[in-house]
């Protein structure tokens, strides 16, 4: 059962030099967080544009697995999932443009499978934050 409203979410900073720093957040692991080497920075640190489509991401799947759990006798096994997110230049300044979500899943209804698929990207907290269209792109597999 989730917690009474409203929540609250607390990302604590450290060793901050230059364009990285260290990200902790409760018992969670640390992160190494920086520019990206489209910003030239490190690709060994986690920039703030890969954490920001990432958390799309586990949003989507965390929506998911809550929207499955009403729906016993479907069977969705998730293969496979990227997200992808444009960075472009327009008249507002950097933004991001689009992002796509490609999953992939094997299930034993495809018709139900869909509308919860596609349910769990109605429902994700962090994609109904953006300015940005979220595409979701399916891929399913009979089980």
């Amino acid at each position: 059962m989730p917690a009474a409203f409203p929540h609250t979410y607390k990302v604590n900073l450290s060793e901050i030099h230059s364009a990285k720093a260290t990200l902790h957040c409760e018992q969670a692991p640390v992160v190494l967080g920086g520019a990206p080497p489209q910003f030239d920075g490190l690709d060994s640190h986690w920039s703030p544009e890969t954490l920001f489509i990432s958390s799309i991401a586990l949003c989507y799947v965390t929506t998911l697995a809550a929207l499955k759990k009403k729906h016993e006798s479907l069977e969705i096994r998730e293969d496979d999932i990227n997200i992808e997110g444009i960075l472009d230049k327009t008249k507002e300044g950097l933004v991001f443009t689009q992002i796509a979500l490609h999953v992939t899943c094997s299930t034993n209804d495809k018709e139900k499978a869909i509308r919860i698929l596609e349910n769990a990207k109605k429902y994700c907290l962090i994609s109904n934050a953006l300015k940005c269209p979220t595409v979701l792109n399916l891929t399913l597999n009979e089980l």
